[in-house]
């Protein structure tokens, strides 16, 4: 299973998984490659670090690995990011999820005139 990996891990390198969020949610740093990509807006927030380039991976990833003030920043923002969007691990996750789709299912219908 990815669970322990990524909660074990001292860093995520990814191109665009949906991993990076996983690991923002634990606590994890992420270094995402191949930007833009769909977590272009995690970095642009500043709660993930983007690179591209080999010499850039190296830097950023030593970084996040070796420099806590860094890694200290990185991890205030991405507890900021989370607060603001929500992001949280309490188990109920997949209700919100359920819920946010009926919602939208409601305005779709009621827009469309469906009862």
């Amino acid at each position: 299973p990815l669970a322990p990996l990524v909660s074990a891990a001292s860093a995520i390198v990814t191109v665009n998984s949906t991993v990076a969020i996983d690991a923002l949610v634990l606590g994890i740093p992420a270094l995402v490659l191949g930007l833009p990509n769909n977590l272009t807006p995690f970095v642009d927030a500043g709660a993930m670090v983007g690179a591209a380039g080999a010499a850039e991976i190296v830097a950023s990833l030593g970084r996040i690995l070796y420099d806590q003030e860094f890694r200290g920043q990185l991890t205030r923002n991405t507890e900021a990011f989370a607060a603001q969007h929500r992001i949280a691990t309490d188990g109920r996750a997949a209700a919100r999820s359920a819920a946010a789709v009926l919602a939208l299912a409601r305005v779709r219908s009621r827009a469309s005139g469906e009862p």
